[in-house]
């Protein structure tokens, strides 16, 4: 009531995952200092994020997607730096050919900013250094497979015996 809010149409959930909390009895087995979300029917659970990017209106009326595929990814990275080593090509391609600039506008913070430049530089690198890894793994398969087909080579070829002469 004291938030103006309809008790009848307000839900409590955890801000780390979304669970409603309906019941008095789950509040005793929550940890100290958890984080609860107050939602009304309108809104639903997002992940926390330290920024959040919006839809934006293209002017013809078309919702584009502000980048939501890249938020989560940037969510995860921001929290541990240390996945976009575990990332595959996709991810990596998509955070090394993302705009830093067109991020900003959404989200105006200049740590921010040198964050994503530094991970859209170091995502790159390690595009680069996937990509090289995987041509020398053909290389080597390559070399095997030369190395293992039984191809005749000029040293073991032998001249067949002329008719009517004996072999030696």
């Amino acid at each position: 009531e004291k938030l103006g809010l309809a008790q009848s149409g307000v839900k409590v959930v955890l801000e780390q995952d979304g669970t409603e909390v309906d019941e008095e009895d789950y509040f005793n087995t929550l940890e100290k200092n958890t984080t609860l979300m107050l939602l009304t029917s309108e809104q639903y659970w997002q992940p926390p994020s330290p920024f959040r990017l919006r839809r934006i209106d293209g002017g013809s009326g078309d919702t584009v997607d502000g980048g939501r595929g890249l938020e989560g990814l940037l969510s995860r990275l921001q929290s541990d730096i240390g996945h976009v080593s575990l990332l595959g090509g996709c991810e990596l391609e998509l955070l090394s050919d993302m705009d830093p600039d067109s991020l900003t506008d959404i989200v105006p913070d200049s740590c921010f900013r040198t964050f994503l430049d530094q991970l859209k530089e170091a995502s790159g690198r390690f595009l680069s250094d996937k990509r090289q890894a995987h041509e020398a793994m053909e290389l080597l398969k390559l070399y095997h497979h030369s190395s293992t087909d039984p191809a005749p080579n000029a040293a073991s070829i032998q001249p067949e015996p002329k008719r009517g002469t004996k072999a030696q």
